[in-house]
Formats: structure tokens, C-alpha cells, sequence
């Protein structure tokens, strides 16, 4: 979830870890992508909303969305990157060859020998 761009998140009510990411970076805590994660043997479901304000104590009061085309964005970003990740894991980059050390010697002298 780091390299989706969300952080833990631990609810002060329930204790539940869940994974929070501002809709603006660096901007404030509201609004914000807010997901609850399950793993099962082969598959990760994530249950993500899109929290626009604050939630009030009034039950009737909605304060988040689970639909829509601000979620759809979202959805379309995570699979993207999840995406890209899985491709990076099937085939690594190629480890760059590190250029040869001359030494002492040769780094003083360019380590070329001219025999005449």
C-alpha cells in the first residue's frame, strides 16, 4: 500500500489498521482515499471510499462516497501502478557492471604500461 501512495492509518475507535491518501499532497486530512485491506490465500480485496469531509455524529449525515467518478479515478490509478510493480518483480533491471578500481598505481599514472 506505501507504493500505492497510501499511509496506516489506526482508527482511535475500533483499533483497525486501514490505509488513508490525501486527495492533494500535503494538503489537509480531509478529503481523502480511505481503504480497508483483506488478504485471503491468493487474492487482496480492498474496500477503498473516497472520505470528503469530516464524518459528524449524525448518522443520516453521509461524509464519504464509495462510488463514482472521483473513486474510479482512484481504482484506475491503483492499477495502474499495481500494474507497472508486477512487471518490475517479473523481470529486475539489469545490475549496472561497476567500472574496474586501477589502484593506487594505476589511478596515479592512468595505468597504461608503454614499453619502447
Amino acid at each position: 500500500m506505501r507504493k500505492l501512495g497510501y499511509q496506516e492509518h489506526t482508527s482511535r475507535h475500533d483499533r483497525n489498521i486501514s490505509y488513508i491518501r490525501r486527495a492533494k499532497p500535503g494538503g489537509p486530512f480531509y478529503p481523502r482515499y480511505h481503504c480497508h485491506v483483506q488478504l485471503t490465500d491468493s487474492d487482496v480485496f480492498i474496500d477503498l471510499h473516497y472520505d470528503w469531509r469530516r464524518p459528524l455524529h449524525v448518522k443520516e449525515a453521509r461524509s464519504a462516497d464509495s462510488r463514482g467518478e472521483v473513486v474510479e479515478k482512484e481504482v484506475a490509478r491503483m492499477q495502474q501502478v499495481a500494474t507497472s510493480l508486477a512487471v518490475e518483480t517479473e523481470a529486475p533491471a539489469q545490475p549496472v557492471p561497476k567500472p574496474k578500481k586501477k589502484g593506487f598505481w594505476g589511478g596515479l599514472f592512468g595505468g597504461k604500461k608503454t614499453l619502447k
